[in-house]
């Protein structure tokens, strides 16, 4: 079992603006992304895997906006949905009782795009000395003494 601690920002919040504003990048490195795949897809091309995606991608400004290892996350994010979209695909073609109807591809996101700051996106120096600030980011959040590193 894994300790979670949940850390609300709501509007008014100092940092809320910053939350908005990097969910909303998040969301345009995803759908960009998406373009991409979605041409493939319909043209015939295929898809990308996240690496080919990295390299597509390292040139965009939203890609830049971004800590490189959260760009990162986001467009695995998009190779995940289109590997389990092909997953679905196959698996429908074996039963398709278990499905409701033929397996549509990933859709673009509308609202805010999930942001995942892992381990490696957070400031070692500041980690030893009791705070969580991810990459390139205002978010200070102090930890407990006994947490390590690599259980974030």
């Amino acid at each position: 079992m894994r300790e979670v601690e949940k850390h609300v920002i709501k509007e008014g919040h100092e940092l809320f603006d910053y939350c908005t504003n990097i969910t909303t990048i998040s969301r345009q490195l995803y759908n960009t992304a998406q373009f991409t795949q979605r041409q493939g897809f319909f043209y015939g091309w295929g898809s990308h895997s996240q690496a080919s995606l990295d390299t597509l991608f390292k040139q965009n400004e939203n890609y830049k906006a971004l800590p490189a290892k959260v760009a990162q996350l986001v467009l695995k994010q998009n190779a995940d949905a289109w590997i389990a979209y092909y997953k679905s695909l196959s698996a429908y073609k074996i039963d398709s009782s278990k499905f409701t109807g033929f397996p549509k591809p990933p859709n673009y996101i509308d609202d805010k795009n999930l942001v995942k700051f892992n381990n490696q996106a957070i400031g070692k120096r500041e980690f030893s000395k009791g705070y969580v600030v991810p990459s390139m980011s205002p978010i200070r959040i102090p930890v407990k003494p006994q947490l390590l590193l690599e259980d974030l």
